[in-house]
This record gives C-alpha cells, structure tokens and sequence, in this order.
C-alpha cells in the first residue's frame, strides 16, 4: 500500500515537552528546542500529526489534534505543542542536502498520525534549524484544551 505524503502547503504538530521547550535562565520560553526534533534510537521516523487531516472544523482541528496527540499520556502543565509548516520544513532538510519525506500513517486512534521519514538524529544543525525556522507557532497544550 502506498503512503500518502504530506501536502507541503499543510502543518504538522509535534508534541513538546518541558524538556525540549528552549527557555532562559528564568524559565521564561523562548522557542522550540532542536531536540524536540530528534528521533529516539529505535524509531524509523520522527512521530507527528497533519493538522489538516483532523476531523473537526477549521476553528477545532488544532484542539482535535492536541486531544489526539496527548490520549493515553499525562500531559505536563508546562508541555507544548509546536506547529511547522511542511514546504518549510522539508526546505531546510533539502538546504542541508537532507531528502525527508513526511508520510501519513494512520494508527489505531489516531487517524492523522504522521511520520517524518529519513532525518536524521545526529544533524544537529538541521535539527537546531528545523526549531527555529519551520516552527510558525507553538501553544502550550492545556491552553489548546481549554
């Protein structure tokens, strides 16, 4: 079965906990840290959502998402959400000689579930890149459920 690619012009969402948010001496949130990008050792790809894909209407689909993204796991009350836009994401990657691909792969409840496939873990410039200028907006997540 073919898996059907991400459109560029569409979003992905990343889960982000405390851990991976960039933040000053203060705690005070400056960004999105590269490691909420890195892959963990025993992963083929990089676990996101398609935005888009979700179903509910336009003013919902972040919220759905979220709700779909955090079932089953406690959610820290400082953890994010970070959303990046596809064409730019992958733009990076191919500035960087990098040819990812970003696949829908639906899993059981979770039918917007996607993979980012072929980036690679030990890049740390691209990853520092990728969190810095693919992500548009990032949310903390119990904001988003509110």
């Amino acid at each position: 079965m073919s898996q059907l690619n991400v459109p560029d012009e569409d979003h992905i969402v990343r889960y982000v906990g405390w851990n991976q948010v960039a933040k000053d001496a203060d705690d005070t949130v400056l960004g999105i840290s590269a490691e909420a990008f890195r892959r963990r050792y025993n992963e083929d790809g990089l676990s996101v959502n398609w935005l888009e894909r979700a179903d509910a209407d336009a003013a919902n689909k972040l919220r759905r998402t979220v709700e779909l993204l955090t079932a089953g796991i406690a959610i820290g009350k400082k953890s994010r959400v970070a959303i990046a836009n596809v064409a730019a994401f992958k733009a990076i990657c191919v500035s960087r000689h990098a040819r990812v691909r970003i696949v829908h792969i639906p899993i059981d409840g979770n039918e917007p579930h996607s993979e980012v496939r072929q980036l690679s873990r030990d890049d740390d410039e691209i990853l520092e890149l990728l969190a810095s200028e693919s992500v548009t907006a990032h949310h903390l997540c119990l904001d988003v459920l509110s």
